[in-house]
């Protein structure tokens, strides 16, 4: 499970002194030892400020007369009883004398060193504690093959090993290990290839935890539930060869934690997982079982926790869940589970936590539901659900999420709903609710509501003038709210109330919204100008108010609105010039048109990609007739060619006019010429 949701068990032992103080001159000595073992492994993973404060150590103290137990810190601080003042402080054993003399014999039995970054592999010098029985070094960087050097350690009942990088393969005589070994933790690591039959030959192990790691193969079922005594067994999130539910495992009565998802589990749920009395949580999510959820389950009166989800799951959900008194989270969804929910899980005393979304489930919810236990999340989506929602649904004041999109719900939402001050999340959308929204559920006093999607309903009601701060996404689109337009939160990211009855102006005031990504009024019947602010929503990429009353000029602010991609104020009554701040912006999507607008585009937007944008704004114009068809060329524009071509023609007039006089002055010259030549000729 995603945290990961198995006890750690610190199993730290005194050492009664009826065995041990016969023995002091001898245990004084081996404490001395264990102090020197202990700067040896401090000196190997190293001295940190974090180290040094880490509560690592269980001491046992032995004296004449009694006995005491005490943790300590690498830097000698004691956790508890006071002693052992610089213990393991400094490099040598001069640091402890006094420590030493004021505790008769100090054993280690215990190390915990969780999530101190190590990365080199457990010292073999560990297991020279001869009296340790607990070594954790979960949540650390280290990576290395099964470290096989804690077979040494004979005393050893508790080993946690989990969220490091260990690889490879366990060892085939892992139950070399302690034969007193009771919790093996090795989940969250690299280990591969396939569980060794030997795991279960520890006679005395109670929990064994080796999930989230990329095991293949088969697992050795018929090993496994030879261990007797087993309580807890983790096997899930590995990539085993897909096989059926080993049936075997109905022979570890004792067990209350069973965690065997997302590991290519088939076929049905066999009818040995009945004698499993003792089960306080089952997870077999995230497989490909099919059939029935077998109606025994009613039997398992201890379960508290039931993910069956994300398999293929069919048939009805059995009426007997109404007995299992004790269960808190029902997780069913992503199957195909049809019929109703019993009634009787609507009286369970202690639900917090119903998710049943994305099956084939029909009819009315329990009418109970919500009035007998903390319900805290009712998740029931893309579901064909009908009817109204259960009166008492928020009843006791727990609920903080309803999720039932896409399905058939009618009728008023809930009285218990007016004032359920924990909600969080509401997500209604894609139903048939209709009738006033709870006005309460605006108010600034409900401070935890933040999603609200109700879009596509039939309800109707009024803001009040402020939303409440906390607000990131508010979806009413398709309803009959009326009357103007809240202050929207200063969290909100998402505002989208297209298709309603809103009315009056865009509060000016945008400054305290500037998180906004999307704004949605389209379709209802807003007034006024655009705020000349517009600027300020510089997180802006959605902004859609076509088929409104809008009017004035588009506000040159836009322009600083550069991750603006999506605009539509088509269907307005917007006048003067299109900006030509609107060079600025890469827009992948925009509709000015049925407005009144007037003058130039915008040279970047005269284009064929934008030829849709402007229809229907018969003042708009165009540079030239190469860019955008059925737009007139500016008159500007046109006024200029017009008086170019006049300049061109004047020039082309004077340059012939000139062309044909110097041409007839030649002819006179040529021709005057020749009439001298033939009088001169003749003469002669």
């Amino acid at each position: 499970m995603a945290n990961k949701r198995c006890a750690s068990f610190f199993l730290f032992f005194m050492i009664p002194f009826s065995l041990l103080h016969k023995s002091y001159p001898q245990s004084v000595n081996q404490s001395s030892d264990e102090h020197q073992i202990l700067l040896e492994i401090k000196k190997h993973w190293g001295s940190s400020p974090v180290l040094d404060g880490a509560p690592i150590l269980l001491l046992t103290a032995i004296g004449e007369e009694s006995h005491a137990q005490m943790v300590t810190r690498w830097g000698g601080r004691p956790g508890r009883s006071g002693l052992g003042r610089g213990l393991l402080g400094g490099s040598g054993a001069g640091d402890s004398g006094g420590a030493l003399g004021a505790l008769l014999a100090l054993l280690v039995t215990g190390i915990s060193l969780p999530n101190q970054t190590f990365i080199k592999p457990i010292p073999p010098s560990i297991c020279l504690l001869k009296n340790l029985t607990h070594l954790d070094v979960s949540y650390n960087n280290i990576s290395s093959p099964f470290p096989t050097m804690l077979y040494n350690c004979s005393n050893l009942k508790y080993l946690d090993i989990s969220n490091n990088t260990f690889a490879g393969n366990l060892p085939n005589d892992i139950n070399s290990l302690s034969a007193l070994l009771e919790h093996p933790n090795l989940s969250s690591n690299h280990f591969t290839g396939r569980i060794p039959p030997s795991i279960g030959l520890f006679p005395r192990l109670k929990s064994l935890l080796l999930d989230t790691n990329q095991f293949d193969g088969r697992y050795p079922a018929e090993d496994i539930s030879n261990l007797a005594d087993l309580e807890r067994l983790t096997l899930a999130v590995n990539p085993f060869v897909p096989a059926p539910f080993p049936t075997e495992f109905g022979r570890l009565t004792r067990l209350i934690y069973l965690w065997l998802s997302n590991m290519n589990i088939t076929g049905e749920i066999p009818e040995s997982l009945s004698s499993l009395r003792e089960l306080n949580v089952l997870d077999l999510s995230s497989n490909k079982i099919q059939g029935k959820i077998p109606r025994w389950i009613w039997q398992h009166k201890k379960l508290q926790i039931l993910y069956l989800y994300a398999n293929r799951f069919t048939g009805t959900i059995p009426d007997g869940f109404g007995k299992i008194t004790n269960l808190t989270l029902l997780f069913l969804y992503f199957n195909k589970l049809s019929g109703s929910i019993p009634p009787s899980v609507g009286l369970l005393p202690k639900l917090t936590d119903i998710q049943l979304f994305n099956n084939m489930l029909s009819g009315s919810l329990p009418p109970e539901l919500g009035k007998h236990s903390p319900l805290a999340n009712l998740e029931i989506s893309n579901n064909n659900f009908s009817r109204e929602l259960p009166e008492g649904l928020c009843f006791n004041r727990k609920l903080y999420s309803i999720v039932v999109f896409n399905n058939s719900f009618s009728g008023k939402l809930p009285s218990s709903l007016d004032g359920c001050y924990p909600l969080q999340n509401l997500m209604l959308y894609n139903n048939n609710f209709s009738g006033e929204f709870p006005r309460s559920l605006w108010s600034v006093v409900t401070d935890q509501l933040s999603v609200v999607m109700i879009q596509n309903n039939s309800f109707s009601g009024t803001f009040p003038a402020q939303l409440p701060w906390n607000f990131t996404r508010l979806d009413i689109s398709n309803n009959r709210f009326s009357g103007p337009i809240p202050t929207l939160a200063g969290k909100m990211k998402v505002f989208r109330a297209a298709n309603n009855l809103l009315s009056g102006e865009i509060p000016w005031d945008l400054t305290g919204i500037s998180q906004v990504i999307e704004f949605d009024l389209s379709g209802n019947q807003i007034s006024g100008s655009l705020p000349t602010t517009i600027g300020v929503l510089m997180r802006l990429n959605t902004l859609y108010l076509s088929g409104n009353q809008i009017s004035g000029n588009i506000p040159a602010g836009f322009g600083f609105i550069t991750g603006l991609t999506d605009l539509d104020l088509s269907s307005n009554k917007l006048s003067g010039e299109v900006p030509k701040d609107f060079n600025k912006l890469l827009l992948n999507f925009l509709n000015l048109s049925m407005n009144q607008l007037t003058g130039e585009i915008p040279t970047s937007l005269q284009n064929k990609a934008y030829e849709q944008s402007f229809l229907f704004n018969p003042g708009l114009c165009v540079s030239s007739s190469n860019s955008l068809q059925n737009f007139p060329i500016c008159r500007a524009r046109a006024n200029i060619n017009k008086d170019l071509f006049r300049k061109h023609i004047a020039l082309i007039s004077a340059v012939a006019s000139i062309i044909l006089l110097v041409s007839a002055m030649v002819g006179f010259i040529l021709l005057r010429r020749k009439k001298l030549y033939k009088i001169t000729c003749h003469g002669s």
